[in-house]
């Protein structure tokens, strides 16, 4: 009796598991998100140069790759020691006592990312209501996001069950499909070019402009760091191995490369028909860039806007629950519950109303958090185990060449990913705030 039941319950855990094409398809729908809107501001950031676009192009490519080999590692890792959640596989290879280094950069995320979508709410609703000619006090952006966090984003965030808004992953997913086939009819169809039907109704500081500030090499450090951010689902790779059906490390590194050339292709053709139609003038949220009177783009400021604000309390839990339990607070623990709901919906709506620029927002936020979560984090659980293990001499004597090399590699991810973190903000305070980068 015992033997049968934990085969039909085996055989049930399977059945629940994710073939390749549908985790292919989840995890791609996990990346690509709206930080991908920011960054054909990440180019405009080090150069209005057409040409600028194929080394952009690279660096998303190279990225991508880096990214989709950390993702891969921490699936190994869970692997090897039965790992379940990202914290977990950091408290059993490089140790407990630091496990509040992971819990902490996850609860920084989801502050940056409930930050983000005030953000993009606040534009898009923005320009919908001039879309629609609303009067200018309903129009204006903080009276539009003070009105939808106290009325639509506070009750949402206060709901007990969260499974009545899991339909907002795939209204997300169709909303940026959408926008990026927008964007791309847009570039051909040459609406926004000097002569378009829509190039006319821009401001002055929305209009194109191509090869007016030349290059700064240095400001190519905003577009790494916000590829950080668009890149970051790494959170969720021990989620993806474990339902991966047949999950053997292999299969998994598979669906990982499939998943991630998937996001790759659609970042590169996002950011090139932004930077391509807009230049150095492209926003830090692309679709700023598009006149109130295109109705393409009404579109899918309505979709993006939409999903994001159904999107936003599955982001706010995890802000407020890593924050309760920080302080003390037991999993599931309701005591309290409202207060930190008000208070931190207060204070990133506060933090919206002063920070305005999603580019910004997406490449300080990559920099720093994004960095450790997307590269350091994921190969110091690779690196240190293995540092235990060669302590004892014969063992690192014996040690394949090819397990050596890829300790180095790694040594080199971490070292690289925490001097971009350090550079990525430095570099996004200066080009936002000053004008000491001469741009």
């Amino acid at each position: 009796m015992s033997g049968g039941g934990e085969g039909s319950q085996a055989a049930s855990e399977e059945g629940d598991k994710s073939g390749m094409s549908a985790s292919v398809f989840n995890l791609a729908k996990n990346i690509l998100g709206a930080g991908m809107l920011s960054l054909p501001n990440g180019v405009a950031a080090f150069s209005d140069s057409r040409k600028a676009i194929v080394p952009a192009s690279l660096i998303i490519a190279a990225l991508g790759a880096v990214s989709a080999y950390t993702f891969v590692l921490i699936g190994r890792s869970c692997a090897e020691t039965n790992a379940e959640s990202y914290e977990q596989s950091w408290a059993r290879t490089v140790g407990q006592k630091s496990a509040w280094v992971p819990a902490g950069a996850c609860v920084a995320t989801c502050f940056a990312g409930c930050l983000a979508f005030t953000i993009i709410i606040g534009d898009s609703f923005s320009a919908l209501a001039k879309t629609f000619g609303a009067p200018a006090l309903v129009a204006k952006r903080s009276n539009i996001i003070m009105a939808v966090s106290a009325t639509v984003l506070l009750p949402l965030s206060l709901l007990k069950n969260l499974k009545s808004l899991g339909f907002t992953s795939m209204l997300g997913t169709s909303g940026l499909v959408y926008t990026a086939v927008m964007m791309a009819i847009r570039f051909f169809d040459g609406s926004y070019a000097a002569g378009g039907k829509f190039h006319a109704l821009l401001p002055a500081a929305g209009a194109p402009v191509f090869d007016a500030k030349g290059t700064n090499p240095i400001c190519f450090l905003v577009l790494v760091s916000m590829l950080s951010t668009a890149y970051e689902a790494h959170f969720n790779a021990p989620l993806f191995y474990r339902e991966l059906k047949d999950n053997t490390v292999p299969r998994y590194s598979k669906m990982v490369s499939i998943s991630f050339l998937a996001s790759v292709a659609t970042m590169t053709a996002v950011t090139a028909f932004g930077f391509m139609t807009f230049g150095g003038a492209s926003s830090g949220y692309i679709l700023n860039n598009y006149a109130t009177t295109d109705r393409l783009a009404t579109v899918a400021r309505v979709a993006v806007a939409s999903s994001l604000v159904f999107s936003y309390p599955l982001c706010f839990v995890g802000l407020r629950d890593g924050i309760r339990e920080m302080s003390g607070a037991k999993p599931g623990e309701t005591r309290n519950r409202t207060r930190w709901t008000v208070g931190l919906l207060a204070g990133v709506t506060a933090a919206s109303l002063k920070l305005t620029d999603l580019g910004f927002v997406n490449s300080f936020g990559g920099a720093l958090i994004g960095s450790g979560i997307v590269y350091v984090f994921p190969a110091l659980m690779f690196l240190k185990p293995l540092m235990r293990k060669f302590k004892d001499k014969a063992v690192a004597a014996a040690a394949a060449a090819g397990q050596k090399r890829e300790m180095s590699l790694n040594a080199g991810i971490v070292a690289v990913g925490v001097a971009m973190g350090v550079l990525g903000c430095v570099i996004s305070v200066l080009e936002t705030f000053t004008n000491v980068l001469g741009i």
